[in-house]
């Protein structure tokens, strides 16, 4: 879900789906469908006045304030069929982008293909990087948080770090997901509240399918 300023008002977008093709708006009272959006968004995210999905290997742009146009040369392969897209968000001056296996930063300032200022660069990952759960990207303090297979880590601008040694044997218990398997009740999900980060992760201790552990990292970075 994003939030867009349209025609002066703020509406809210919804892609619904595993390949997002029922887009909904929300104006603040009545959801509507719209038909303007690509099909088979995975995830969006707003930039610089433009609206970015990305679907299995590229990641498209609206017109400039303008949610209700997709030019077809707004597009940018980022990676092949054999390593599919995964997420995206926007931290810092960059739309961070991950694959399963890879990390790149989408930055620019007029994402006009006619005259191109942008630029897709790949972030450099460790060997066995594995980030299988969409939903935890997350800023917080500066950083980038995210989940991967065999614990949290962050993304400090320059390298990437991990952030729960002290809690590894927690992390073994992480209930590991091929990427086509990520539902409602077996995802992860990360958020920020109250100054504070929250980490929603499934566990393999659980009698049950849909066991999730929270793990929080306060305000003293402990």
């Amino acid at each position: 879900m994003i939030t867009f300023d349209v025609s002066g008002a703020q509406n809210a977008f919804l892609v619904e789906g595993f390949v997002g093709n029922t887009k909904l708006r929300y104006d603040g009272s009545n959801v509507y469908k719209v038909t303007y959006f690509p099909n088979g968004i995975i995830q969006m995210c707003v930039f610089k006045n433009y609206v970015f999905a990305i679907r299995s290997t590229t990641i498209e742009w609206s017109a400039i304030r303008d949610i209700t146009s997709w030019p077809t040369a707004n597009t940018q392969t980022v990676t092949d069929s054999t390593d599919i897209l995964r997420g995206c968000i926007v931290h810092g001056d960059a739309i961070i982008i991950f694959t399963r296996r890879r990390m790149f930063r989408f930055m620019g300032d007029t994402f006009d293909p006619a005259n191109p200022t942008y630029v897709l660069r790949e972030i450099q990952v460790h060997p066995g990087f594995d980030f299988s759960f969409s939903r935890t990207a997350v800023s917080y303090n500066g950083y980038l948080f995210f989940l991967l297979s065999n614990g949290i880590y962050f993304y400090n601008g320059n390298t990437i770090e991990k952030a729960t040694q002290i809690i590894q044997t927690d992390m073994d218990n992480l209930r590991i997901l091929f990427y086509q398997n990520e539902t409602v009740s077996n995802t992860a999900r990360f958020y920020v509240y109250k100054n504070r980060l929250w980490c929603s992760v499934p566990d393999t201790t659980s009698y049950t399918s849909t066991n999730q552990v929270i793990y929080l990292l306060d305000e003293r970075g402990k």
